[in-house]
């Protein structure tokens, strides 16, 4: 018999997602964590997908937002590291000063090597979020933030057709769904600022 790894797991969940069945892939994940297998990015991607295509919005963000994801880290630390092993060299999935250019902004995100619907998720709640933070600051007047979400030049070969996927479901969530205000960055192709009031 084959013992099941975070290798199979990731395969399994994997699978699931591009069958369109989310409730078996997060079946699997939670049997992957009764067998006290933890997770790695590549697991936690291929749960995302599944449930963000599923429209399971609340239960992606609860696991982007979970603390106890796995022993020794939690979602956004795992997606970070990913991140890392594609070359972006400071990696940033919550909202925190980030610099583009000759500007550094109080509060950036950066999207580098997410697919888009993982990029859904860390935008959602960590806009959220910074909602929550500016709630408690009671700043008055609106905030900018900067999403970097690249050209599409740096999607991995097996997600590539030549069309940058990011910045548009960025753009719709934001615009359409959360309400609001979005443009792309004036100068940057890669990046759109979002204002919270």
């Amino acid at each position: 018999a084959i013992e099941p790894d975070v290798i199979t797991f990731s395969a399994v969940i994997s699978a699931m997602e591009k069958a369109a069945k989310w409730q078996k892939a997060e079946s699997y994940f939670n049997m992957m964590q009764k067998h006290n297998i933890q997770p790695d990015a590549i697991t936690l991607n291929a749960l995302l997908e599944a449930l963000e295509k599923g429209k399971q919005h609340r239960k992606a963000d609860s696991l982007i937002t979970s603390n106890t994801l796995t022993r020794n880290t939690d979602a956004r630390t795992l997606l970070e590291q990913y991140q890392q092993s594609q070359g972006l060299r400071k990696p940033c999935l919550s909202f925190h000063k980030l610099k583009t250019g000759k500007r550094t902004w109080q509060y950036g995100i950066d999207l580098h090597y997410l697919s888009a619907n993982v990029a859904r998720v860390v935008v959602r709640t960590a806009l959220n979020e910074l909602r929550d933070i500016l709630k408690l600051e009671r700043s008055s007047h609106p905030t900018e933030a900067i999403i970097v979400v690249g050209k599409g030049n740096n999607i991995p070969l097996n997600r590539n057709d030549g069309v940058a996927k990011v910045g548009p479901a960025i753009l719709a969530l934001v615009r359409d769904e959360l309400k609001l205000e979005i443009v792309p960055h004036s100068t940057n192709s890669g990046a759109l600022i979002v204002t919270l009031e």
